[in-house]
């Protein structure tokens, strides 16, 4: 089991998360110190996590699908996906009482990531590789 995905889109979207996650957690130092540093690493290593399990959950739920498979798996594994999330948040939040902010600042490279690959065309141009 490796952690590196396959599809080319999604490595360039898991090396820009993982490009601005260290990048907001060293913003977040500078601004809110060590306590910043922490929140931020710790939202951004989430976010990292929370991307390559989404894209194992697709990846699979994808190849099921086009062997005849029922999606209902992939909406099973979502939910569980999502229920570990909201339970890690709360966890890092309320019980390890994490700075919200800088925390949210590190998570946020998670959807920057995404929206960065996306605009620069470089999902759309290693997706017409693939066909």
């Amino acid at each position: 089991m490796t952690l590196v995905p396959a599809n080319p889109a999604v490595k360039r979207i898991a090396g820009a998360n993982l490009v601005l996650g260290v990048a907001f957690t060293a913003v977040a130092g500078i601004v809110w110190g060590p306590r910043g540093t922490l929140g931020a690493g710790a939202g951004a290593l989430l976010g990292v996590a929370d991307f390559l399990v989404l894209a194992r959950i697709g990846a699979k739920a994808v190849a099921a699908v086009r062997t005849g498979g029922a999606p209902w798996g992939l909406a099973l594994a979502l939910f569980a996906k999502m229920t570990g999330l909201f339970a890690l948040v709360f966890v890092a939040l309320r019980v390890a009482k994490l700075a919200v902010l800088p925390f949210a600042l590190g998570f946020s490279a998670l959807v920057i990531s995404i929206l960065l690959v996306g605009m620069t065309g470089g999902a759309m141009e290693t997706q017409g590789d693939a066909r």
